[in-house]
């Protein structure tokens, strides 16, 4: 499974429609503040990347992809 984490201003479909794989192969979170999905004045880079953790790192391998926003968020992930 690839998770793929979109940049500033974009939404969850950016990655879709760029790497073109099925629901199955791919996850493409809306990250707070970006589409219809608010952002927690208590929101950091940190309690993001632990939130991508819990949800999808826990079922086994997966890869991880970043832009922008959401390569910090990834880097982050991968020094935890």
């Amino acid at each position: 499974m690839l998770v793929a984490l979109h940049g500033f201003t974009e939404n969850d479909w950016v990655w879709r429609d760029v790497l073109g794989l099925d629901a199955t192969k791919l996850k493409c979170p809306l990250l707070p503040g970006h589409g219809y999905k608010p952002c927690p004045p208590v929101t950091t880079v940190a309690s993001l990347a632990a939130e991508i953790a819990r949800r999808y790192f826990a079922s086994g391998p997966t890869d991880l992809l970043g832009y922008s926003m959401g390569g910090r968020i990834a880097l982050h992930l991968a020094l935890d």
